[in-house]
Parts: C-alpha cells; sequence; structure tokens
C-alpha cells in the first residue's frame, strides 16, 4: 500500500549541487521572462510614441484648423458673407416689388430673329448699323422694324422694370451650390437679348425722330446694367459692362433723335453715374470668396470610395494633382495652411478694396507675390494666386467703367451747354454748378475731365492709364505693351458727332 508522503516529489539533498537538467530548465525560465519583459517594453515604447506622434498631429490640425476659423471670423467680423447661405442673404430680396420677377418674364418671352431677317438685322443679327452720321438703309429700318414689332411684349416688360427701383435676381447656387455660377446662363442670354432689343427699339425711335421713346428704351437698358452690377459675382459685373456699351454704341444717333429735355438729361446722367463709386470690387471678390470656400467645405471625403477612382489619370498624376494627391495634402494639413493663407488675403483684399481703385495696384501685386509663395500644388495657393491676379485684372476694368460714367456725365453736359448758348464751353469746369455739381475727376490724373473741340461736335476724354494728355487721341496698344504690362498709350474717348 502507498502512503501519501510517497507521492510527494523527493527534494534534493541539502548541500548537494542541483543537477545540470534542473540548471538547463532554470536559465530557459529566466531567458523567456527577460524576453517577455523587453518586448513588453518595445511594445510599450511603440505604443507610447505612436501616442505622441498621434496627440501632435491632432494637435496640428487642431491649430490649423482654428487658424482657418479664425481668418473665418475675421472676415464676418467685417460684416462679409462667407457661406452661400450668409452670401444669399446678404443680397437681399425686396420687401416690395422686384424688377427682377419682370425682368425674367421679359427675357423668355423674346423670340429670336428668324434667318431670313437676321442678314438685315444690326446688333441682335448679321447686319451692320451705319456709323453716325450716315443714314440707315432703308431695308435695315425694315428689318429693325419686324424685330422689334415681334417683341412688343417684352420691350413693355423691360420698360416696366426700369421704373421699379429694387432688382434681386435669382442666383445659381440657392438651388444648385456646386455650379460655380452666380448667374444662369438663360438669364445671362436674356439680359443680351434684352439689351439688344431695348437698343434697336430707341435706334428705330431716333430714325423716325421720336426722342421720347429713344429716351425710354435707352434708359431702361442702362438700368437693366445697373441692376445686375449688384449681383455678388464677376460675372454680373462684367455682363452690366457688356450691357452698358450695346446699349450706348449709337448714343450720337440717339442724341439727334430730337428735342431731349433737361429732365431726359438728367434722368440719363443719373443712371450713367449711378454705380460709379459703388462697391463692385468688393461685391464680385466676396461672391468669389464663398463659392470657393463652398467647395472646400463639400470636397469629397476620405470614405467616399469614388474620390480614390483614377478617372483615366496616370499614376503619378493621380498622385499629385488627382484626387489621391488631394487627400494627401489633407493629410499632411497643406489644404488648411493654404486656406488660411488664401482666407487672409481675401481678408486683406477686401479692407484694400475699399480705397481708390487707382492706389491698390501695388498691394494687389504684393498679395499675388505672396500667394505664389505658399505651399505648391494646394488648392488654396491657386485660388489665392486666381483671386489676386483677377481682381488686379477687374480693377482696370472697373477704373475704364468710372472713367467712361464720367465721360458719359461730360458728354450729356457739355451737349445741354451746347444746345442752350450755341457755343461749347471753355472747359469742363465751366459746366458748374449749372450743368453739374461738380467737374467729373479723372481717375487716372485727379485733374478735371479734358475737352476740345472736334469736328461736327467735341471730344471729351481722359488721359487713360499712362497719365499722358494725348489730346484726346485714341491710340491702338502694341502687343509687346500688353504683353509685357506696359500701360496703355492714347486716351480713353467719347466722341459726340452731331448735325443739328
Amino acid at each position: 500500500m502507498i502512503r501519501d508522503r510517497d507521492r510527494r516529489p523527493k527534494q534534493p539533498l541539502r548541500g548537494l549541487a542541483p543537477s545540470p537538467a534542473n540548471n538547463y530548465h532554470s536559465a530557459m525560465n529566466t531567458a523567456a521572462s527577460k524576453s517577455g519583459y523587453s518586448r513588453l517594453r518595445t511594445v510599450t515604447r511603440l505604443a507610447g510614441l505612436f501616442f505622441v506622434i498621434l496627440t501632435a498631429f491632432c494637435a496640428y490640425h487642431a491649430i490649423l484648423s482654428w487658424r482657418v476659423r479664425a481668418e473665418v471670423n475675421s472676415l464676418r467680423a467685417q460684416g462679409l458673407p462667407v457661406t452661400l447661405e450668409e452670401l444669399s442673404s446678404w443680397y437681399k430680396t425686396p420687401a416690395g416689388p422686384n424688377a427682377a420677377d419682370l425682368y425674367l418674364k421679359a427675357f423668355a418671352s423674346i423670340q429670336e430673329p428668324p434667318q431670313p431677317l437676321a442678314m438685315d438685322l444690326p446688333i441682335a443679327g448679321e447686319g451692320d448699323l451705319p456709323e453716325y452720321p450716315a443714314e440707315i438703309p432703308e431695308e435695315t429700318i425694315k428689318a429693325i422694324g419686324e424685330y422689334v414689332s415681334a417683341n412688343a411684349d417684352a420691350i413693355t416688360l423691360l420698360h416696366q422694370a426700369a421704373d421699379i427701383p429694387k432688382c434681386r435676381f435669382p442666383l445659381v447656387f440657392e438651388s444648385e451650390p456646386n455650379t460655380g455660377l452666380a448667374l444662369s446662363l438663360d438669364i445671362t442670354k436674356g439680359a443680351r437679348a434684352s439689351a439688344r432689343l431695348l437698343t434697336l427699339d430707341a435706334v428705330l425711335a431716333a430714325a423716325s425722330r421720336d426722342s421720347e421713346r429713344a429716351h425710354r428704351s435707352l434708359l431702361a437698358c442702362i438700368i437693366l446694367s445697373n441692376a445686375l452690377i449688384d449681383v455678388p459675382d464677376a460675372a454680373g459685373f462684367l455682363l452690366a459692362i457688356a450691357i452698358r456699351d450695346i446699349g450706348v454704341q449709337d448714343l450720337n444717333r440717339l442724341l439727334d433723335s430730337g428735342e431731349f429735355s433737361q429732365a431726359q438729361f438728367e434722368s440719363l446722367s443719373r443712371a450713367l453715374t449711378e454705380k460709379d463709386g459703388h462697391p463692385i470690387l468688393q461685391i464680385s471678390e466676396m461672391g468669389s470668396r464663398c463659392q470657393s470656400l463652398h467647395y472646400f467645405a463639400h470636397r469629397p471625403s476620405w470614405f467616399d470610395a469614388s474620390s480614390w477612382q483614377r478617372n483615366g489619370e496616370s499614376l503619378s498624376e493621380w498622385l499629385t494633382a488627382g484626387t489621391a494627391g488631394a487627400h494627401i495634402r489633407d493629410l499632411l494639413g497643406i489644404t488648411k495652411i493654404g486656406l488660411a493663407s488664401y482666407l487672409r488675403s481675401s481678408r486683406e483684399l477686401a479692407e484694400n478694396l475699399h480705397s481708390d481703385p487707382s492706389t491698390i495696384g501695388h498691394r494687389l501685386d504684393a498679395l499675388q507675390r505672396e500667394a505664389s509663395s505658399l505651399m505648391a500644388g494646394s488648392e488654396a495657393s491657386k485660388l489665392a494666386n486666381m483671386t489676386a491676379y483677377t481682381t488686379k485684372q477687374q480693377v482696370g476694368t472697373l477704373l475704364r467703367w468710372s472713367v467712361r460714367s464720367r465721360l458719359f456725365q461730360c458728354l450729356l453736359a457739355v451737349e445741354r451747354f451746347r444746345r442752350d448758348r450755341s457755343l461749347l464751353p471753355a472747359s469742363i469746369e465751366e459746366l458748374t454748378p449749372s450743368y453739374c455739381a461738380s467737374a467729373p475727376i479723372d481717375p487716372y490724373s485727379g485733374m478735371p475731365m479734358k475737352l476740345r473741340p472736334a469736328e461736327n461736335g467735341f471730344v471729351v476724354y481722359s488721359v487713360g492709364p499712362n497719365q499722358i494728355d494725348d489730346g484726346g487721341v485714341e491710340i491702338e496698344p502694341q502687343l509687346d505693351d500688353m504683353m509685357w504690362g506696359i500701360p496703355p498709350p492714347g486716351d480713353i474717348v467719347l466722341h459726340r458727332i452731331s448735325i443739328l
């Protein structure tokens, strides 16, 4: 019978050395223990390093996000919208009648001239309008009459819209945010067609010596142009310029259509100068900024499978300029760095645009250089560079718009003076205060506009971007000068030709 004590493991006798087998097992246990501890320590260190890197990465992006928010808040503090919703609220719908409702009806009702008619129809067709004082051919008058009669309802709507002081056109991004447009193509096309129709109606009225009708249609065209200037987008301003140029292209003939009253002269002068000094550049840049920020806020995320498609791009293009490159720049924070810089440039631009346009060119050059130095490849860098460049171009366009507005004011005032006194004033200053409250100033020189007699009339002019008085002579700019950014030669001229 085996007793319990016989089942206990036998212990080596005290004082005797352990066996080699016991030494081996003991060493193996010690090594395994050290190896496990070493692995644990390595894993712990790696986990700690990963935690530090993750914390730094999150802190880095949090700081960049804070910079972007700070710039956005700075813009809002200036009362400037930064989202499409805020932009829609800024571009207010009138509490009373809205002229845009009638404009849209008129745009939709305009009939295009049929091909046989379009051959002889000027402005809206393929025919030519002879330069005044040449007579308009009978077949041209007939074609204009047919076109105007076919669109009589549209002309009535356009005249009625011009009598409504407030206008707010619908914006495309209110229903389709990602189009990149403010005005629909239908509105753009309709506005141009309306300007041509009103101009032809005025020309037809002038041919029949109906000065009242000629004045009404010309005034309606200018008022339509002014309504488009308030659209928060550069396209609205450029469209407004095109429409006004269409309306005034035969101004000499219209002014000789009969006796214009003092009230008619004054209403034309007010309409032509109403937007001079208006914050056109601020409005234009405001719309571009809001649409750009909307693009950044609604770009495809990492988890959008479609954003990883190559769409026929090579691997290098996909990783640099493609969607994968955009995600990589997002990860590295390049997009936020560029966006913050773009917003800062936009804020400084908004501050500088309150200055006289003729004084901000150097600041725009500096902003463009700063934009070019931003992170290469960043969408925001390209956007900031493009914004500074396009705004600089718009400054030149705005200056010419302002100059032409003031030249029209001078022309109408000199014409009134000539009709009243049968002679020309010695200078523009002589028009004050009876014919204009103060002498219109040339933005390029800071001096009053110039006046000189001319054959069958007179010339009013600005010295132009080169600030040299060429005696009211327009000079065609050279291609090399345009390429090197040299101010174009010659003056900006309005020539009043009259046979009255």
